[in-house]
């Protein structure tokens, strides 16, 4: 009888230190599941939100260069100097070309400011000429 106590003492003692350290096995482990799954969604807010941010930015960038572009477009078309090109189907005046060059230079100039753009092209298909840089080419064919 006392070896049954004993053993069953024993056993109750064991259940007990075995059902414990379960409990607290399973324990950490759910709250570290817990933990993992919060962890998870706040990374892939933040990674959203990061996302977000660059392409706002990303935005308001070609938005701006796309506003330096359109002013440089406007500057070109309402360039007197130019007019001559725009308008003429016949040979250019010596002081019609020298006006062009002046023209060419000074949009030279102000692109200076636009760091993005790295040559200027002006295509005149009445006259079939294409002016780059202080350049002013000659007749084009197959335009």
């Amino acid at each position: 009888m006392m070896k049954r106590r004993l053993l069953s003492k024993k056993r109750s003692v064991f259940t007990t230190w075995i059902v414990s350290y379960i409990v607290i096995i399973l324990l950490s482990v759910v709250i570290s599941g817990i933990v993992y799954y919060e962890t998870g969604k706040t990374f892939a807010l933040e990674v959203n939100r990061f996302n977000m941010f660059s392409l706002k930015q990303m935005q308001n960038a070609l938005d701006r260069r796309l506003g330096e572009i359109e002013t440089l477009s406007i500057q070109i078309a309402w360039n007197p100097a130019l007019d001559c090109l725009y308008l003429t189907n016949s040979r250019l005046e010596g002081h019609e070309v020298f006006n062009i060059y002046t023209s060419i230079r000074n949009l030279k100039l102000s692109t200076i400011a636009n760091s993005f753009i790295k040559d200027l092209y002006n295509l005149y298909t009445k006259t079939r000429l294409c002016s780059h840089d202080n350049n002013l080419c000659g007749k084009l064919y197959g335009i």
